[in-house]
């Protein structure tokens, strides 16, 4: 890889991570890092306090750590910065999907404070199991390859985002938090 690497550059590297990642993650595993309360209030907010779904967002410290220590160090294995992050589906609203766990703040879709988003188009290959790449847009400077993850039976329960800066937009112009 040159000493800049270009986006196809960095889009093949995550790529590459990201098959590791679809090996590596236990999909029962991360299906349970959000409890099934933290689940019903994403699906079904309340109309009148929608953030009070955040009040409720309860997990599995365990598992939710030991799947921080494995984004962080999928990271690792990039040539430039990257940050990864677990989507799953919400239980009982499928169309939903929502952060189990990140690290770092680049995210093409994450915003801080969200319990819940409507499925990308993106999300909806990776649910029909295809690893996808999104190559950076003039309002979104970021290379992001998004993978499935599977549970034990093979169902496909969300997906993994690796997210690196465009090499082309200098540090300062990124976003602080994306």
């Amino acid at each position: 890889m040159s000493a800049t690497p270009s986006v196809d550059d960095i889009a093949a590297a995550l790529s590459q991570i990201a098959r590791v990642a679809t090996a590596l993650i236990d999909g029962d595993e991360a299906r349970r890092i959000i409890t099934d309360r933290a689940y019903w209030y994403a699906a079904d907010p309340y109309p009148t306090h929608i953030y009070l779904a955040g009040d409720y967002m309860d997990f599995d410290l365990a598992r939710h750590d030991r799947m921080k220590k494995f984004l962080i160090r999928l990271g690792t294995l990039a040539p430039v910065r990257c940050d990864a992050g677990l989507w799953v589906w919400v239980k009982g609203a499928e169309h939903l999907a929502t952060i189990a766990c990140h690290n770092g703040e680049l995210h093409r879709w994450y915003r801080f404070g969200e319990n819940s988003r409507a499925l990308e188009p993106e999300m909806v290959a990776c649910r029909r199991g295809e690893a996808v790449v999104a190559r950076p847009t003039a309002t979104i400077p970021f290379v992001t390859v998004l993978a499935p993850v599977r549970d034990s039976l093979g169902d496909v329960i969300g997906c993994v985002e690796l997210t690196a800066a465009d090499p082309a937009v200098p540090a300062e112009k990124l976003p602080a938090w994306s």
